[in-house]
């Protein structure tokens, strides 16, 4: 261009980048970025969107102590955003979800994008850990966000590594400095990963996700009856037998109660899940 319309242009590309940074069709959305077996972003298969639509709040239940983590390190800072900017908290988080198979932990992704994206956070969710600078990258465009990925142990387990320092420096190296970025990492061998990751600074919270107890095994039993468990049915003896069992043995629990009631229901007469029916197939989940 001639020289005196650089400022005509130079303003224009400012105006550009503005305009795709605000009204991005990621910002405030949730979306799972691909990477390839080098770390970097899949160009032949672009961002997908997540589909949240069945996702509810009353889906994640959880022992209530692990509760309190998950709602304190990752819900809080969301839904809270000005009032941790008010007080000086940072944004820029690292946390580690670590656990048994089963025991909630990729449910817990799917709350967290549900939460941030009623909140205005762009939520991303990665398909690798060695994917995690480019994914860091793209979510500076679109921040205040969460990324999540799974089995990190399987990047930062055993001596130090090239791979391993990498996701080390980009959970705190200056190019994170500052950013309104939250890391949220899974593992269900939290034993093999290197303590260099584990440290105060790098990885703000480490949440251990318990199988559930005998009370977070009665509100699974509820949910999972959707509505043929009266909400006064005692279900004390069912929740000691299946406390400890993850939820997808809860869930098998309360299919086989379902049969004890249809046994014993009248004809004509609505099914009802009863206390010893959960009971019964409890303990017959256990001997299985």
């Amino acid at each position: 261009i001639k020289k005196k319309h650089e400022a005509k242009v130079v303003a224009l590309a400012n105006r550009t980048a503005l305009l795709a940074s605000e009204h991005s069709i990621y910002r405030a959305k949730a979306i799972r970025l691909r990477t390839t077996d080098d770390g970097e972003l899949d160009q032949e298969r672009p961002p997908e969107f997540m589909d949240l639509s069945r996702v509810t709040l009353e889906e994640l239940i959880l022992p209530r102590h692990v509760m309190e983590q998950v709602e304190t390190n990752i819900f809080t800072p969301i839904r809270h955003t000005a009032l941790c900017r008010q007080y000086g908290i940072p944004l820029k988080r690292g946390v580690i979800a670590e656990g048994p198979y089963g025991t909630g932990k990729t449910l817990t992704a799917y709350i967290t994008a549900k939460v941030a994206v009623e909140n205005g956070w762009t939520f991303i969710y990665l398909d690798r850990v060695s994917g995690l600078r480019q994914a860091m990258y793209f979510a500076q465009r679109y921040g205040p966000a969460v990324i999540f990925a799974e089995d990190v142990d399987r990047v930062v387990s055993g001596d130090r590594s090239v791979s391993m320092d990498d996701v080390l420096n980009v959970i705190d190296g200056i190019d994170s400095k500052g950013q309104d970025i939250m890391t949220v990492l899974t593992s269900n061998n939290i034993e093999r990963i290197h303590k260099a990751m584990l440290r105060p600074g790098r990885i703000d919270a480490v949440i251990h996700f318990d199988a559930p107890d005998s009370e977070a095994a009665q509100r699974l039993m509820r949910l999972y009856g959707n509505g043929l468990v009266d909400t006064d049915e005692d279900l004390t003896e069912a929740g000691q037998v299946l406390a400890g069992n993850i939820p997808a043995v809860i869930r098998e629990a309360v299919e086989r109660a379902k049969l004890y009631a249809i046994g014993h229901t009248e004809e004509g007469k609505d099914m009802v899940v009863t206390g010893s029916d959960l009971a019964a197939s409890a303990r017959q989940m256990r001997a299985h």
